[in-house]
């Protein structure tokens, strides 16, 4: 897979990240069959993890096709190519 550098607007700031997933893509989970659902929004938050933390701070907000809203990595979720 090919990932690319984008820069992120984020409250007054921009940050970059190396994911592919930006916001109103249309993405799916990568370890469960399921709907569908579009990143509604991208932000950073604290998270528990050790060593370079550039991407692994970023979180997904992901709209589902089910009407359900979800927080997640962009690590779980992959690209839908339409």
């Amino acid at each position: 897979m090919i990932t690319y550098l984008s820069a992120v607007k984020f409250i007054g700031y921009s940050f970059m990240t190396t994911s592919k997933i930006q916001k109103d893509a249309r993405v799916k989970r990568k370890s469960a069959q399921g709907c569908q659902g579009i990143v509604k929004e991208l932000k950073r938050e604290v998270t528990s993890s050790s060593g370079d933390t550039k991407d692994k701070a970023l979180m997904a907000i992901v709209l589902w096709d089910n009407g359900t809203l979800s927080t997640l990595s962009p690590q779980a979720l992959a690209v839908v190519e339409d």
